[in-house]
């Protein structure tokens, strides 16, 4: 089983990437947490898939790069951290050292102003549903995979375990940007240790003060450690405003604009990132 994993990794990432967002759109469809935004989505969905797949493809030429690369592992010590361990404990350390950095770079890429005009293309969606989860500029994934590869490697985590916390996350990624309705008893346990679509919707409101909380990739727990967890009343969450108080026309949602954002952004008229203070 592992060595089916290891072999055919990059097939099972695909299949469960695009095959994960069809299956959870479909059931969108029957339980939505919120109406749908637009009366015709399918340009937007095709849009976040075609965004999705180039970055899947950019990150899969490059993890291999970067795994097989002669350079990197000359750095890599003898003796590593997670090459002895059990598995089950190799992979509860390798999932938490990946979600703090991924904490991390998430704060970074709001606080950083060129980090954010990267990172803007995710927010800049309108309406939130599980396509929205890969839709990223292709350079943010590319920078968070060139600091992950090499810490994944200096901690020695094993591949069948490396391919399993990436799997794991994947799916909690698109659940918890999806707009599937969870009862509000269920979403509050849920939220004390994982990101819920209610949780994460606040991280996507335009209202900066919860645009800039609710940072937590897949987990929670460094939210309420860090004190940037926010909340609403369970039923704003079908009225407030998604997406960023610019950036909201259907042109702003172009393939090519969505692209060329950040390198076009006081061309475009863009504001600067405000401060929470202001």
């Amino acid at each position: 089983m592992f060595e089916a994993l290891i072999t055919h990794h990059y097939l099972i990432m695909l299949v469960l990437t695009f095959g994960g967002m069809l299956c959870i759109l479909l059931v969108e469809q029957i339980m939505p947490r919120r109406a749908m935004a637009v009366a015709s989505p399918g340009r937007r969905w095709l849009t976040n898939w075609m965004v999705a797949y180039i970055n899947y493809v950019a990150l899969v030429w490059v993890s291999t790069a970067l795994a097989t690369s002669t350079w990197l592992r000359a750095w890599v010590p003898d003796f590593t951290l997670l090459t002895t361990v059990h598995p089950v404990l190799a992979f509860v350390v390798a999932y938490g050292v990946l979600e703090i950095i991924a904490y991390v770079l998430h704060r970074l890429h709001h606080s950083v102003p060129l980090l954010w005009r990267l990172h803007a293309v995710h927010h800049s969606d309108t309406h939130m549903d599980v396509t929205t989860a890969h839709r990223h500029h292709l350079f943010e994934p590319l920078i968070n995979l060139v600091l992950l590869i090499p810490v994944l490697m200096l901690l020695g985590t094993p591949a069948a375990v490396m391919v399993l916390v990436v799997m794991v996350r994947e799916a909690l990624v698109l659940f918890n940007h999806s707009n599937l309705s969870i009862p509000p008893a269920l979403d509050r346990i849920l939220r004390w240790v994982i990101v819920t679509p209610d949780f994460h919707r606040l991280h996507h409101r335009s209202d900066q003060q919860y645009t800039d909380s609710n940072y937590g990739v897949t987990l929670t727990v460094f939210d309420h450690l860090f004190r940037s967890a926010t909340d609403s009343p369970h039923q704003e969450q079908t009225q407030f405003e998604l997406g960023l108080e610019y950036l909201r026309t259907p042109k702003d949602s172009r393939l090519d604009r969505l692209f060329l954002l950040p390198f076009k952004w006081q061309a475009w008229g863009q504001p600067s990132r405000r401060k929470k203070s202001e």
